[in-house]
C-alpha cells in the first residue's frame, strides 16, 4: 500500500469516526474531495460520517431495543453516542459489537438498566451460539442410580443463566407485549435464556432450582449442587420434589451436552 493511499484511508476514517457534532473540516475536505454539483465537499464526505454513526446506533437499539424503551430514545441514543466514541467498530461484522453495555451501564451506576442489557444481550449471545449436540434421555436412565450423586454435567453451548438484582425478564416480556412497563423496585430474579428448535427461549427460575442448575453448569456434581442447599430446608425440599421433573426439562430444552462421572 502507498503511503499516500494509507493517508487518504486513514484522513477518510477519522472523517467518519469524529463525534456527530464535528463533520469535519470544509477547508480539509475541500483539498481532499471534490466538491458535486449539489454539494459541498464537505457534504460529501458528511454522508459518511452519518452513516458510520447511524448504523452503529442502529445495531445497538437493535440488540437493546426495551433498554432504548426504558431509557427514551433521545437519552439512548446520546449513550450510544458515548459508546461508539469509546469502542469505535474495529471490524466488519457488528454481531458483538454492542456487548460492553451492560458494563458500561453497570459502572455509570444503573443498577435495573445493566441488569436488563444483560438480559437482552443473553440473548444475543444465545442466538449466535453454535448448537451442541444435546445429551439424551436414554444417557440419563444408563446412569445406575448410585452413581447419579457423583454425576456432572457439561452445559450446552446455547445457553446463558442469569441472576439478577431486577426483575429484568418480567420487565422485557411486559415491554413485548406492549404493556408500558414502569421502572421496577430491586427483586431477585434468575432467568435461563436458551435456543431450542431455532428459538430463543427464556425462562424464569425458583432460588431453588437456580441454585441446583449454576452448580451443576459450574462443573459441580450433582451431590454438591443439592448440598448447597442444606442450609435451606424449605429450598431442600423443593429441590427433593421436582428434581426429576427438573431434569426432564433440562434434558429436553438441551441445557447439557454431556454428562460424566469425575
Amino acid at each position: 500500500m502507498s503511503a499516500e493511499l494509507r493517508e487518504l484511508q486513514m484522513w477518510l476514517q477519522r472523517a467518519m469516526t469524529s463525534p456527530p457534532d464535528n463533520e469535519g473540516d470544509e477547508r480539509e475536505a475541500a483539498r481532499i474531495m471534490t466538491p458535486g454539483t449539489r454539494m459541498s465537499a464537505r457534504e460529501r464526505v458528511a454522508i459518511y460520517h452519518h452513516s458510520y454513526w447511524a448504523r452503529l446506533v442502529e445495531v445497538m437499539a437493535d440488540d437493546f431495543a426495551t433498554v432504548k424503551y426504558a431509557m427514551g430514545a433521545e437519552a439512548f441514543t446520546a449513550l450510544a453516542h458515548e459508546y461508539i466514541a469509546q469502542f469505535p467498530s474495529k471490524g466488519p461484522n457488528l454481531n458483538r459489537y454492542s456487548e460492553r453495555l451492560p458494563a458500561m451501564l453497570r459502572d455509570r451506576g444503573e443498577a435495573f438498566l445493566a441488569d436488563l442489557a444483560r438480559l437482552e444481550w443473553a440473548i444475543v449471545e444465545v442466538i449466535h451460539a453454535e448448537a451442541s449436540a444435546p445429551i439424551t434421555g436414554e444417557a440419563l436412565q444408563a446412569i445406575p442410580q448410585e452413581r447419579w450423586a457423583e454425576m456432572c454435567f457439561q452445559p450446552g453451548t446455547a445457553l446463558r443463566v442469569l441472576e439478577l438484582d431486577y426483575p429484568a425478564n418480567a420487565y422485557f416480556q411486559a415491554f413485548k407485549d406492549d404493556a408500558s412497563p414502569e421502572l421496577p423496585e430491586a427483586e431477585w430474579s434468575c432467568t435461563a435464556v436458551y435456543r431450542h428448535e431455532h428459538v430463543v427461549w427464556r425462562w424464569g427460575m425458583t432460588p431453588a432450582m437456580a441454585t441446583v442448575l449454576q452448580k451443576l453448569l459450574a462443573g459441580e456434581p450433582l451431590g454438591a449442587a443439592l448440598g448447597a442447599l442444606q442450609s435451606d430446608p424449605q429450598m431442600l425440599q423443593e429441590a427433593l420434589q421436582h428434581l426429576n421433573g427438573w431434569f426432564k426439562e433440562w434434558v429436553s430444552r438441551g441445557f447439557f451436552a454431556a454428562v460424566h462421572a469425575p
